[in-house]
């Protein structure tokens, strides 16, 4: 799922900003979405596990 998110950045960074350094800023910004995202999980699954 993180690709997904770092695609879409990447497409929409191109699209904004039609250079190849915003489309690489979309796509960071997408990565870090999913990876906030997956941090949240993990996170609610370990307070999970722990009770």
């Amino acid at each position: 799922m993180q690709w997904i998110f770092m695609l879409v950045g990447l497409v929409l960074g191109a699209l904004v900003a039609e250079s190849l350094t915003g489309a690489l800023l979309g796509a960071l910004v997408g990565l870090g979405i999913a990876q906030t995202l997956r941090l949240r999980g993990l996170e609610a699954q370990n307070a999970e596990l722990a009770r």
